[in-house]
């Protein structure tokens, strides 16, 4: 089983490189389509938030939520 750091490490390594081919956001109420040339500022938000994770410990986060 892997850590929230190792699985963060993961989604920047593999997973965020992944979405410049396009992807769904998936909701309670249906899928959002982004094609692969629309990709590029949702990418770096999650980036930034993925980024954000490995700064801050996870009570820090807590505490802001």
């Amino acid at each position: 089983m892997m850590t929230e750091s190792e699985r963060t490490r993961y989604a920047l390594a593999q997973q965020l490189p992944d979405m410049n081919h396009g992807f769904l956001i998936h909701t309670s109420h249906g899928d959002i389509d982004i094609l692969a040339e629309e990709s590029a500022s949702v990418i770096e938000a999650v980036k930034d938030v993925l980024e954000h994770r490995l700064s801050a410990p996870v009570e820090r986060r807590r505490a802001l939520a």
